[in-house]
């Protein structure tokens, strides 16, 4: 994933002029179920597990600054269904 910078323009009450605020994914959300089989999964690929709470398994590829985060109650979206995952 690259990094994404997005600019922020004044709102008339500061400083004329254009900032630019740099922003990273930090994280992104899979439903699943099983949470075990993702860990797995994905620790066998070499990928760091985090430290979170039951029913959800957070990995980091090596050298990412983003993670993604596995569990059947983290979104709205069925396990499997998620939005924009080609299988609906």
């Amino acid at each position: 994933m690259g990094n994404l910078t997005q600019e922020v323009r004044g709102t008339g009450t500061g400083a004329p002029g254009v900032a630019k605020i740099e922003m990273k994914i930090e994280a992104i959300v899979i439903p699943a179920s099983p949470v075990d089989r993702a860990r797995k999964f994905y620790t066998r690929l070499g990928w760091r597990l985090d430290q979170t709470p039951p029913g959800v398994a957070q990995l980091t590829p090596h050298g990412s600054a983003c993670s993604l985060q596995f569990g059947a109650k983290l979104t709205p979206a069925a396990p499997g269904k998620g939005i924009g995952m080609g299988r609906h």
